[in-house]
């Protein structure tokens, strides 16, 4: 069960990666099919972990982590860059 807070903290990973993927959308020598790829698994997982789901039902930690592990793929796609 995650406490408004952690809910809170989510959606501020989830804007601020948002934010962070349309400013490397914009890069040159980005891949358009790779980066929709990874755009959409991030996409995925916050409908998945946590849109989709009551409160109590989120699972913080587990949350969390799976929107950090969804954002590797990008990022290996900016440090390229």
């Amino acid at each position: 069960m995650a406490t408004p807070m952690e809910y809170d903290t989510l959606r501020e990973i989830y804007s601020s990666t948002m934010a962070a993927l349309t400013r490397l959308e914009t890069q040159p020598g980005i891949n358009a099919a790779q980066f929709k790829e990874a755009e959409n698994s991030f996409v995925q997982v916050w409908l998945n972990e946590v849109k989709r789901k009551d409160l109590k039902e989120i699972n913080y930690q587990s949350a969390a982590q799976k929107m950090k592990d969804a954002t590797k793929p990008w990022m290996s796609l900016e440090t390229k860059n």
